[in-house]
């Protein structure tokens, strides 16, 4: 009988020995790859310059449709054709809202019309401009945003304010986020080292909720 005790309480500590080991041994599968693929545009090259062109049709429809598209489809020359707009376009409302496409444009470099834009004659472009500057968040568009309080028309100095309080706004918003991710890192940590023997937690960590 003693030699069954026995070779059950080996064959038991040669279990939790061997549990023991495969707990050290565990490490969690990697986070699976995120595939992006770019997308496709419809039209070819040779068609968006045909859109291009439109953008300076008699018709003032038929060129803010046109500016629409090409904001749509990413176009790699919309500052250029947006330089134009500003500087040609007879319209003062398709300019100002021609401006304020560029919110979502997603296109690196679409500051410069912008900036340009905050010369515009008509005081409802400039107040335009300055929104959409506030909305992108660029602090790099800050020098020309201060530059607008000397602006002659009030409307343009109250646009120009309320621009630096959404840079303030959105700073603040970036610096949350950063604090959140952080803290679920740092979460998921001790978790992820509680759930491990203790000889094999990471130092320094708390038990998770204490």
């Amino acid at each position: 009988m003693r030699w069954l005790l026995a070779a059950v309480l080996a064959g038991a500590l040669a279990y939790f020995l061997l549990e023991r080991k495969e707990d050290a041994d565990y490490h969690p599968p990697p986070e699976p790859p995120q595939v992006t693929l770019p997308m496709t545009p419809v039209l070819s090259l040779e068609e968006i310059a045909k859109v291009r062109q439109s953008t300076r049709d008699q018709d003032p429809d038929v060129r803010w449709a046109a500016i629409k598209l090409l904001v749509t489809l990413k176009d790699p020359e919309i500052v250029s054709v947006m330089d134009k707009v500003i500087a040609q376009e007879p319209d003062p409302g398709l300019r100002a809202r021609s401006i304020e496409l560029l919110r979502s444009a997603d296109n690196v470099g679409v500051l410069p019309p912008i900036i340009r834009g905050l010369k515009d004659p008509d005081k409802d472009v400039r107040i335009s401009c300055l929104k959409t500057l506030g909305d992108i968040g660029d602090p790099a568009a800050i020098p020309w945003v201060v530059e607008a309080l000397h602006d002659v028309d009030p409307e343009v100095k109250v646009a120009a304010l309320r621009a630096m309080g959404r840079f303030q706004e959105q700073r603040a918003q970036e610096f949350e986020q950063v604090a959140r991710q952080l803290r679920q890192n740092y979460e998921s940590a001790v978790q992820r080292s509680q759930s491990l023997p203790p000889a094999t937690r990471m130092p320094g960590l708390p038990a998770y909720g204490k």
